[in-house]
């Protein structure tokens, strides 16, 4: 290949990661660090519904080995797909008083957890009392529908991107209970399902007679797939605001279990 063929292919393949997600990935991986996150790129997992192997842009792990009640380590992973469109996303909410039962907020609140008697314990329930998720403060409501504009009902982003992060999670909740089977620690595992993304956000209240959209920088996307999920969406330049309030929610909780 001739030196000006080779700069030429250099130039196409920057202009073609330009175009793609990927540095997104990189830019949400270099802020995870940066905060203390342990960073996987790309992870491997099995898709257990399809039986396929698939990719995760992101999984970022804490872990905190100290006692606490009756658990003696405390791990929280972030399950992170990453998107990008010049299109729009949309979502119409419900306030979060309307949310079905106490056991859908519970497993809501604290995203998704390995420990079935976790559900049932008396901190999560005094968390729930409390109210103390630090998210409430700009996520007074639930997202419950999503819509992409502009894609003449063809849009599937939000969808794919749903199923990749909560296959995601799952996979990595049985990897944990197959891990904890093997060793004598009694451990307290949370996962959050993430999609970062690179556009622009908006909600709405579908209750509304005259339809008004608000620009928004972070909601939390409630949606049930055999289990419930709630999913935080947010736009990149929210990430460090949403790390702050995922590491005070990690202190709040850590605490109640010492009680």
């Amino acid at each position: 290949m001739l030196e000006g063929e080779k700069e030429n292919e250099i130039q196409r393949i920057k202009r073609d990661i330009a175009l793609s997600g990927f540095p997104l990935e990189i830019e949400v991986s270099s802020i995870l660090r940066n905060d203390g996150w342990n960073v996987r790129n790309q992870v491997y997992y099995i898709d257990n519904e399809e039986g396929k192997p698939r990719e995760i842009d992101i999984i970022a792990h804490k872990a905190f080995f100290e006692r606490m009640g009756d658990y003696d380590r405390f791990n929280i992973s972030l399950i992170i797909e990453c998107k990008k469109s010049d299109k729009p996303w949309v979502f119409f909410t419900t306030p979060r008083e309307l949310s079905p039962s106490i056991d859908i907020e519970l497993l809501a609140l604290v995203k998704q957890f390995s420990n079935p008697e976790l559900i049932r314990s008396l901190a999560f329930i005094k968390w729930l009392q409390k109210e103390n998720h630090y998210s409430y403060d700009n996520c007074k409501e639930y997202a419950v529908i999503s819509y992409e504009p502009f894609k003449k009902g063809t849009g599937r982003e939000i969808l794919e991107a749903t199923h990749q992060v909560t296959k995601a999670l799952n996979f990595q909740l049985d990897e944990f209970r197959k891990a904890t089977s093997l060793i004598t620690m009694n451990p307290v595992f949370i996962l959050y399902p993430i999609i970062a993304f690179d556009g622009h956000l908006y909600e709405s209240k579908p209750q509304a007679e005259d339809m008004e959209l608000r620009r928004c920088s972070h909601l939390e996307y409630f949606i049930s797939r055999k289990e419930l999920f709630l999913i935080d969406i947010l736009e990149k330049n929210y990430l460090p605001e949403f790390l702050k309030n995922v590491n005070k929610e990690v202190i709040s909780l850590k605490d109640l279990l010492k009680q």
